[in-house]
């Protein structure tokens, strides 16, 4: 399958975009489109930023987790010196020896920023762009480092246009993948710092909706759980695992970095398999 990076892809019919320090996003609706500009410049940075994931988590308010009520969150995937791989840490059954995701006031509180580190791929055989956002988390229930991630596509309604419209969005679950049109998923339009991330009856807004499993940090449409149970959701997957909407965060500019910072750390992650690096040249095949 052919695969282009945007640093090697030249579109001659992209409209140059202006190099400003900031990137102004648009608070239209997501059915208005994205340029293919913003694909191209600064390795599809502006499209990545207008596009990311609001990404929502689960809190115990019922005491069945133990002593600890909060998720595992993501965090940096770098060590504190800035010379290596965050050295992860060991799994526990819930968030014990992750990072913590801030205050608790009620139902979306707003969590601690976050790194994602995102991927802009050019998929010249299946005729899309694909933004794929990674998350890092120090463990899960099973194994030390984690991975997950969240993957859009662009497609052009009108061939030739240079106008990309989201199309659908891939989460990633354990070893597998979901997928849902996005017409379908809930979305929200707003710019980081704006709090209105309640609505459920979204659709076809600038920004998804992704619920993070509190155990096992798999990706979700929406925060259904059928039953908290912690072997079942080790075993079973997703109607086992607890997942909500007590913590939100929209990564913004300064928060959603490029993959290729990571080159160095590549398949240095133990069994955490899918960092950014070691998953770049798949994400056309989701």
């Amino acid at each position: 399958m052919l695969i282009k990076l945007t640093t090697a892809l030249l579109i001659t019919s992209a409209l140059a975009l202006p190099q400003s320090e900031h990137i102004k996003l648009d608070t239209r609706d997501g059915d208005g489109g994205i340029n293919g500009g913003w694909f191209g410049e600064n390795d599809g940075k502006g499209a990545a930023v207008q596009a990311a994931p609001v990404f929502l988590f689960k809190r115990d308010n019922s005491g069945a987790w133990g002593a600890n009520p909060t998720p595992c969150y993501p965090e940096g995937a770098g060590n504190s010196k800035g010379n290596g791989p965050n050295p992860g840490t060991d799994p526990t059954l819930d968030g014990s020896n992750c990072r913590n995701p801030g205050k608790y006031t009620g139902p979306f509180s707003k969590g601690e920023p976050f790194p994602a580190y995102f991927s802009t791929v050019w998929c010249g055989r299946i005729g899309e762009w694909r933004i794929n956002y990674s998350l890092y988390f120090s463990h899960d229930t099973t194994h030390k480092h984690d991975w997950e991630s969240a993957t859009i596509t662009f497609t052009e309604k009108q061939k030739g246009s240079n106008t990309w419209y989201r199309d659908t969005l891939i989460l990633s679950q354990h070893s597998g993948h979901a997928k849902k049109k996005y017409s379908e998923v809930e979305s929200v339009n707003m710019v980081p710092g704006d709090m209105d991330v309640r609505p459920i009856d979204g659709r076809n807004k600038n920004h998804p909706k992704v619920y993070v499993g509190a155990w096992k940090n798999p990706m979700y449409f929406d925060g259904t759980v059928v039953k908290e149970d912690r072997l079942g959701a080790i075993q079973q997957g997703d109607k086992y695992e607890p997942k909500g909407d007590d913590w939100w965060y929209l990564p913004g500019e300064s928060d959603v970095v490029k993959s290729g910072t990571l080159e160095a750390y590549k398949g240095k992650y133990g069994d955490a398999t899918s960092d950014p690096a070691s998953i770049r040249d798949k994400i056309c095949g989701y």
